[in-house]
């Protein structure tokens, strides 16, 4: 690595995505927002299987974490598996941003 330290291949997938307020400040409905796109691409290539960066052992149970992305020391955290229930959640909630990560479902510890 570059800094010497042993890589595990261990670094979630991570997407920055806007919350209510942000979409509803850009006037943008969901599934026109270029991050959220992003978002559901990984999420289908984990469900399929496909994705480069997860081994299909890594991602049967589709798992992401839904996190507000200013610093809120673990509070507001939402997890789930369908990629609806993130959206629902996160325009409904007056958080502006959030960040959406892969969750580690066997992680080395």
């Amino acid at each position: 690595s570059q800094h010497g330290l042993p890589r595990f291949g261990s670094i979630p997938i991570s997407h920055e995505v806007p919350g209510g307020t942000a979409l509803r400040l850009a006037g943008l409905p969901i599934a026109d927002d270029p991050a959220w796109r992003a978002l559901a691409e990984s999420h289908a290539a984990v469900a399929s299987g496909s994705h480069p960066d997860i081994e299909p052992a890594d991602g049967r149970f589709n798992l992401w974490l839904l996190k507000p992305s200013r610093g809120c020391g673990g509070a507001g955290i939402f997890i789930d598996s369908d990629l609806q229930s993130l959206i629902d959640h996160a325009s409904s909630s007056p958080v502006g941003c959030w960040v959406a990560q892969k969750y580690l479902e066997r992680p080395l510890l």
